[in-house]
């Protein structure tokens, strides 16, 4: 079985690789909405932040901000 933890990571990775494809007031804007899911993930009970998407959630905040 794969690991969720993983799973999570490539369809993060594959969303916040369609972000940079955009125009840089879109990218900014959809980086964002990614920031929020992200944070919501790492809130649910039970949930530990995979190293991987860590440094990804970081990148994602570079783009937002």
């Amino acid at each position: 079985m794969t690991d969720p933890n993983q799973l999570h990571l490539q369809l993060l990775q594959k969303r916040f690789d369609d972000i940079l494809n955009n125009h840089p007031e879109i990218r900014k804007q959809r980086a964002e909405l990614l920031q929020q899911d992200m944070e919501m993930l790492f809130s649910l009970p039970g949930e530990k932040a995979h190293s991987g998407i860590a440094e990804l959630y970081i990148k994602v905040s570079e783009v937002a901000n």
